[in-house]
């Protein structure tokens, strides 16, 4: 999403709007539910990116993930 933002030009006042909009599936249940909750505290995209990160892809995922990418070999 970052990277799709950079590259449209997205003004910040819209990524929130935009963001959310593209949210589908669990990440869309759940913005459903904390949305009203995490706005009133001056909600920014990349604060929305952080919570629904450690929500949907928590640390653990991310290490498991990442020594696994570390160990591929690179083809020839």
């Amino acid at each position: 999403m970052k990277k799709i933002f950079t590259a449209v030009e997205v003004i910040r006042e819209k990524k929130m709007n935009i963001g959310t909009f593209y949210l589908a599936s669990e990440a869309n249940i759940w913005w459903s539910i904390v949305k009203d909750p995490l706005q009133g505290c001056k909600l920014t995209c990349a604060k929305l990116f952080e919570e629904l990160r450690a929500k949907l892809y928590p640390m653990t995922v991310q290490q498991h993930k990442e020594k696994k990418f570390m160990g591929l070999e690179h083809e020839r």
